[in-house]
C-alpha cells in the first residue's frame, strides 16, 4: 500500500486520532490529490457531535490544499459569524487561501473583513500572516485602517483581534507599519506586545493554532 492509499484509509477510520493525523498530513504535504477524500471525510464529521478538533484540523488542510469545492460551504459558515468559535476561525482562514487568485492575492479578506465579528476577521488576519503575504503598499493602508477601525478590547481567555495583522507585519514596509506596530504595545495581550516587538524587527512569530 502507497503513502496516499495509506493517507485515505486513515480518513476513513473508526478513530477520531487516525482521521485527524490524516488530515494534518495531507495539509502539511499538500496532497491536493487526496482532496476529494479528505472533503468527503469533513462532512461525515461535521454530523459527530463534538468533533470540532478533528473538524478545524480538516478545514485546515482544506485551506492548505486550496480544495475548491469547498468554498461555497466555507462561506456560508463565515456567513454564519459565529463569535470566538474556533471552527468559524479556522474556516476563515481556509476559505481565503482557497479564494486567492495569486499568492499574494487578499481581495478575499477584503471581503471578510467587511462583515465579519472576531472570529472571522481573526481567522482571515491569522492566514495572511501564516502565508506570509507580500502586499501592495495601497492594500497594506487599506488593511490597517480596516482593522484599526474595529473596538480595540482585549477580552480574557482570547487574543487581540490585531495579533494576524501585527504577525504579518513582519514582512512589510517598516514606514508603513511603524505606528500601527506601536499601537499595539497598548493591549493587554502581552502576546500582542511580544509579536509587535518582533515584527519591528522584521521577524515573524509562530502564532498559527495547528
Amino acid at each position: 500500500m502507497d503513502k496516499i492509499d495509506e493517507i485515505k484509509k486513515m480518513l476513513s477510520s473508526s478513530k477520531v486520532a487516525d482521521r485527524k493525523k490524516a488530515a494534518k498530513f495531507i495539509g502539511k504535504e499538500g496532497l491536493s490529490i487526496a482532496g476529494d477524500d479528505l472533503w468527503a471525510a469533513y462532512l461525515k464529521q461535521t454530523r459527530i457531535v463534538n468533533s470540532w478538533e478533528a473538524q478545524i484540523m480538516m478545514i485546515n488542510s482544506l485551506g492548505l490544499i486550496r480544495y475548491k469545492p469547498a468554498r461555497e460551504h466555507l462561506y456560508k459558515i463565515c456567513r454564519e459569524n459565529k463569535d470566538h468559535d474556533m471552527i468559524t476561525c479556522y474556516t476563515s482562514m481556509a476559505y481565503m487561501r482557497i479564494m486567492r487568485t495569486s499568492d499574494h492575492d487578499v481581495s478575499a479578506v477584503f471581503d471578510l473583513l467587511a462583515f465579519g465579528d472576531f472570529s472571522v476577521i481573526n481567522g482571515a488576519l491569522r492566514g495572511i500572516a501564516a502565508d506570509k503575504l507580500m502586499l501592495k503598499n495601497e492594500e497594506i493602508e487599506r488593511l490597517i485602517h480596516m482593522v484599526e477601525k474595529f473596538p480595540q478590547k482585549h477580552e480574557i481567555g482570547y487574543c487581540d483581534l490585531r495579533i494576524g495583522l501585527a504577525c504579518a507585519c513582519a514582512g512589510w514596509d517598516r514606514n508603513l507599519v511603524h505606528g500601527f506596530l506601536e499601537g499595539c504595545f497598548t493591549s493587554a495581550d502581552k502576546e500582542l506586545v511580544k509579536v509587535a516587538e518582533k515584527a519591528l524587527k522584521k521577524k515573524y512569530s509562530d502564532i498559527n493554532l495547528i
